[in-house]
């Protein structure tokens, strides 16, 4: 329906229940690590979560201000969200946002045709780098066609 594809591990699962985005999510797939526990915050494993694609006539860096930032709930940050401007997402030029509050996420943006795309990664736990790894290859797998 988005346009949006990407392959993940086997051992990862799909999500159907989560609300990452603000604007909805179109699909999550996560991996739970051996001491997460069911009912409690996500602190061992990783997910990989496609948002709603957002349609606007604002840049990306203006869309990241003014809309993304406002959005979320800064006052819960611990401290000001990092932005690099030099990442891709699915072969496009990016943007990414390291957020800390309630956890770190790691968000992706690009801009393709006055819509906002967007994923947000996490992982976390004693299988940090294996999941982290595995995050690297489900975005080298994403593909975004409007």
């Amino acid at each position: 329906q988005f346009g949006i594809t990407f392959s993940y591990p086997q051992d990862w699962e799909l999500n159907p229940d989560s609300q990452n985005f603000q604007q909805g999510d179109v699909i999550s797939v996560w991996i739970w690590g051996e001491t997460q526990i069911e009912g409690t915050e996500f602190h061992d494993g990783a997910y990989f979560t496609v948002g709603r694609p957002v349609e606007t006539e604002l840049s990306l860096t203006d869309w990241l201000e003014t809309d993304f930032l406002n959005e979320s709930n800064t006052s819960v940050l611990e401290q000001e969200p990092d932005i690099r401007e030099d990442v891709t997402l699915a072969g496009h030029n990016a943007a990414e946002v390291y957020l800390c509050g309630l956890g770190c996420f790691t968000y992706r943006f690009t801009k393709i045709d006055n819509q906002i795309y967007g994923i947000i990664l996490f992982a976390e736990g004693p299988n940090k780098t294996t999941y982290l790894a595995q995050i690297e290859q489900i975005l080298s797998s994403l593909k975004i066609s409007p």
